[in-house]
C-alpha cells in the first residue's frame, strides 16, 4: 500500500482520534510512521491520559506493550523475554493471556488496550500469529477479553530496518494510518513540559519549522522529531559539562543527531538570540525591546521571520508598534509576508503608513538604480 493511499495524518490529536475509533468499531489500529516520529509516545500518553476520552474509555485501560521482533523469537525458538509491560514477565502465549484475563477480571469495565510495536519485524512464517489477533481476536489458541483493542505500528518498509510486507489479509483487517508526527507546537509543548526543550533548537525550529520534519532514511542521520529532543538533552548537558561552551561549539555536539543542516540552524539562532529579542520580549514591550542593527540584514530577516510565523491576529496591533522603529530597508521582510497570513493586518491602526514607507523605499532604490545606470 503506497503511502498516498494512506489516510495521512499530523498532530496528536489527530494520532488520539484514530485510537478512539478502532476503540469503538473493535477494528485492529495499524499506524504506520517514519521512525522517531513519535508513534510509540502518543500511544502510550493515550492510555496514560485516559480520562480525556470518557466516550470509550470508562477506566484506566489495561495496557500491554510488546515487540514483533519479540513474538516471531519466542514463536520460533519458545524463548521467554521480560515484556515492556510491568504486569508480565513471560511473553509465552498461554502465561500472557493468563495475565491479561487476570488482570482484566479484578474489573469487567476496563478496557484492555495491546500495543504491538514494530509489527513489521514479524516474518512471514508467524504472520498467521498477527492475523489471528487482528481478525479473530485470538491470541495463539486463546481468546481475548471482550473488550479489547489491538494497535498495530511500525515504521514502513522505507525506514532502512529490517522488516517485512505486511499480509494483505491482515492490513485489510485494519483501520490503516500514516503518522507524519506531532505539529511543531506540539513537540514544543511536549519537550517543555518534559524538561527537554533547548532555546537555542526551538528558536530554529520556529524559524524553519520544516527542519522538524525534515526525515531522509537513506541519509546517515535523520532530523526525526525523537532525534531534535536528542538535541535537546545533550545540548543541555554539555552547557552543563564545559565552561567553554558555545554557539560555535553546536555542531561539534549535535550535528551527528540531526544532521549538518539542522546544526547549522540551531547554531545560527543561538547567535543570532544574543543580538534579538524573543518574541515575548516584543509582546511585553513593543516599543522598547531590542532593534538589531540595520546594518544586520541576518538579524533583521531572523526577526521578522519570528514574528510572521508566531504573530495572531490579537497581536498585531504590538507587531505594528515594533515594526514602526524598525529601519526602512527592513520592513518588507516581515509586512508583506505577514499580510499574506493575515489580511486583516491592513486594518491595524499604523500599518497603512508602514506600507507607504515600503512603497517609497522601493520607489527611491528604483530611482537610484535608474540615475547610476544613465552614468554608463
Amino acid at each position: 500500500m503506497g503511502l498516498s493511499e494512506l489516510n495521512v495524518i499530523r498532530g496528536v490529536d489527530q494520532l488520539h482520534e484514530q485510537l478512539i475509533l478502532a476503540i469503538d468499531t473493535g477494528r485492529t489500529a495499524f499506524i504506520q510512521g517514519d521512525a522517531g516520529c513519535g508513534k510509540t509516545v502518543g500511544i502510550e500518553e493515550f492510555c496514560t491520559n485516559w480520562q480525556r476520552f470518557p466516550k470509550v474509555l470508562k477506566a484506566k485501560p489495561i495496557f500491554f506493550s510488546m515487540f514483533g521482533k519479540q513474538i516471531t523469537d519466542a514463536l520460533a525458538e519458545g524463548v521467554p523475554f521480560p515484556s515492556k509491560s510491568k504486569h508480565c514477565t513471560l511473553w509465552l502465549p498461554d502465561e500472557f493471556i493468563r495475565t491479561i484475563w487476570d488482570e482484566y477480571q479484578t474489573n469487567p469495565a476496563r478496557h484492555v488496550i495491546i500495543f504491538i510495536d514494530e509489527v513489521s519485524h514479524v516474518d512471514e512464517q508467524h504472520a498467521g500469529f498477527l492475523y489471528g489477533i487482528a481478525d479473530r481476536r485470538k491470541f495463539g489458541r486463546h481468546d481475548l477479553p471482550p473488550q479489547t483493542t489491538v494497535i498495530f505500528a511500525s515504521n514502513g518498509q522505507d525506514s532502512g530496518a529490517v522488516s517485512y510486507t505486511m499480509d494483505a489479509m491482515i492490513g485489510d483487517r485494519c483501520n490503516t494510518t500514516w503518522y507524519c508526527g506531532p505539529t511543531l507546537n506540539e513537540w514544543i509543548a511536549w519537550n517543555s513540559e518534559k524538561g527537554y526543550l533547548h532555546p537555542w533548537i526551538a528558536a530554529a525550529l520556529k524559524q524553519n519549522p520544516k527542519l522538524l520534519y525534515d526525515f531522509d532514511p537513506e541519509r546517515l542521520t535523520n532530523a526525526t522529531y525523537r532525534g531534535w529532543t536528542n538535541a535537546c538533552i545533550t545540548l543541555h548537558a554539555a552547557q552543563k559539562l564545559f565552561d567553554y561552551f558555545d554557539s560555535l561549539c553546536v555542531p561539534r555536539f549535535i550535528a551527528g543527531i540531526i544532521g549538518d543542516e539542522g546544526a547549522s540552524a540551531v547554531q545560527q539562532a543561538a547567535e543570532l538570540m544574543g543580538v534579538c529579542p524573543s518574541y515575548q520580549d516584543i509582546m511585553l514591550n513593543p516599543t522598547s525591546a531590542l532593534i538589531p542593527d540595520s546594518r544586520d540584514i541576518g538579524a533583521l530577516l531572523y526577526v521578522a521571520q519570528l514574528l510572521v510565523n508566531q504573530a495572531q491576529p490579537q497581536d498585531l496591533a504590538k507587531v505594528v508598534r515594533y515594526a514602526s522603529r524598525l529601519p526602512d530597508h527592513a520592513l518588507s521582510y516581515l509586512l508583506k509576508p505577514l499580510a499574506a497570513k493575515h489580511p486583516v493586518l491592513m486594518d491595524i491602526p499604523g500599518a497603512s503608513r508602514l506600507f507607504n514607507k515600503i512603497k517609497q523605499t522601493t520607489h527611491n532604490a528604483s530611482r537610484l538604480t535608474r540615475t547610476q545606470a544613465g552614468k554608463f
